[in-house]
């Protein structure tokens, strides 16, 4: 291929937002997951950190605790 200095060279790439910090997203790793390895790192120990423990109760769990209680 002959290049001329005048004429840019123009190519296409595959990428994508990722879905948590909408940052530019290129390798295999981040158009497959939809996020980077960092973020995808980081969701996960937040949804970890954020699951609720059997034995704890949750407003929503006691308010719905209470209406049936009132039914029966």
């Amino acid at each position: 291929m002959v290049s001329n200095k005048d004429t840019p060279e123009i190519f296409e790439v595959k990428a994508t937002r990722c879905r948590r910090c909408g940052g530019i997203l290129l390798s295999k790793f981040g158009l497959e997951n939809g996020m980077g390895h960092v973020c995808k790192k980081k969701s996960e120990e937040e949804s970890v950190a954020h699951k609720i423990d059997d034995n704890q109760l949750t407003f929503y769990s006691m308010e719905n605790k209470e209406e049936n209680q009132n039914v029966t």
